[in-house]
């Protein structure tokens, strides 16, 4: 059995790669990157109520100027495990990713950031769990909190200059602030 530590940081370097193509129109892979501590640091920081680790928050962060914006506005994590029981969602079932998403809507709540979830089950293709609200009409399948979507249909349905705007106007719906400062 691979340590579920090193399966994670795997993901979240993976999806890093793949949402810095995406955000530079396949030119780069290295724009993002994993957070120190897969968002550890930013947890820490919190108990000690010490601040100015908010870059930190969620999973991945920005390497790159010309990804600071995304980062500041969407707060990312990345779940990677054997088995989510994925259908269970559409039965109102106990479900890893319904939890997986109530924790993480609480953390970018807290930094005013746009909720992402990207998941994985072994052999199967990388999903997507966005606010119930974020595009309209809605993309995917709708819960009563979330959309869901393949991750890769999402990317290659939207760039990021289509998706930016969006960003600004859900967070100014939500948190009272548009652009990231």
């Amino acid at each position: 059995m691979k340590n579920p530590k090193e399966k994670g940081s795997k993901a979240e370097r993976e999806v890093s790669r793949i949402l810095s193509l995406w955000l530079s129109e396949n030119t780069r892979d290295d724009l993002l990157w994993r957070s120190n501590s897969s968002g550890g640091q930013f947890t820490n920081s919190r108990k000690r109520s010490k601040p100015g680790f908010e870059t930190e928050a969620g999973d991945i962060k920005s390497l790159h100027p010309s990804a600071n914006v995304f980062t500041e506005s969407v707060c990312m994590e990345v779940k990677s495990y054997k088995e989510y029981n994925t259908a269970n969602l559409l039965y109102n079932r106990p479900c890893l990713l319904r939890d997986f998403w109530e924790t993480h809507l609480k953390l970018s709540e807290s930094v005013n950031r746009v909720p992402w979830l990207i998941a994985k089950e072994n052999r199967k293709p990388w999903i997507l769990l966005i606010p119930r609200d974020f595009i309209s009409p809605p993309y995917g399948i709708v819960f009563e909190e979330y959309q869901l979507c393949l991750f890769d249909d999402f990317l290659n349905k939207f760039s990021y200059a289509q998706i930016q705007p969006v960003i600004n106007k859900w967070r100014d719906k939500h948190y009272g602030i548009g652009r990231a400062s």
